[in-house]
């Protein structure tokens, strides 16, 4: 027990959508809704208004927040990592050799923002890290799910850097995060396949560890 009570030096926080709960009867399921495993009487269920990804997860950036706020009232001050963050997206590659992945671009530029906001509200967030750098083998969906910022062709191991990071590079060199129609626009001095251009006058500051 004396182990398990030693002080932290960092909590990791791993997220990708939240879960809404309410009350509801299982034997009159309202669209969208699905039973609470082992709490009879209550069901999940998934807001209409907000969008999914190839996962069927919820796109939340609000949730993001609420968990690092919610965890720093918990533990006032305690280093934050979030070790992972990311989306599946249906993601491919065009004549033009581009992966122009904008879905997965809007869910980071999203989850900066909340974690930006969390830290303006006394956060102790101290590192972010995008879930993942290449696609890869993803548990029970294999090789048919892609979250990584690299295109990966498996039949070759072909890497390819897709606008997700190109977006990413030119956040953590620039410090700022790009408004949203200038990062679905490429710029002229910013091609898609990872160049960084200089920072835009439109752009919004954010800390270095995110």
């Amino acid at each position: 027990m004396s182990t398990i009570c030693a002080p932290i030096d960092f909590l990791a926080v791993n997220y990708y959508s939240p879960y809404y709960v309410r009350a509801g009867d299982w034997n009159d399921l309202r669209v969208g809704e699905s039973p609470l495993p082992g709490h009879p009487g209550f069901v999940n269920y998934a807001p209409t208004e907000l969008p999914k990804t190839n996962m069927g997860w919820l796109v939340e950036p609000a949730g993001l927040y609420d968990t690092l706020v919610g965890i720093d009232r918990e533990a006032p001050r305690l280093p934050l990592y979030i070790t992972e963050n990311g989306c599946a997206a249906d993601d491919y590659v065009t004549p033009e050799g581009v992966v122009d992945d904008l879905e997965r671009v809007e869910f980071l530029r999203g989850h900066f923002d909340a974690a930006w906001r969390a830290i303006q509200d006394g956060v102790n967030l101290s590192g972010y890290f995008v879930w993942s750098l290449m696609d890869n083998f993803e548990w029970a969906r294999g090789y048919s799910r892609r979250f990584g910022l690299y295109f990966v062709d498996f039949g070759t191991q072909r890497r390819l850097p897709k606008r997700s990071a190109a977006f990413y590079s030119r956040v953590v060199r620039t410090g700022v995060l790009p408004v949203d129609d200038e990062m679905l626009q490429p710029s002229e001095d910013e091609p898609v396949n990872g160049g960084i251009s200089r920072p835009s006058s439109a752009a919004r500051p954010v800390p270095g560890a995110v």
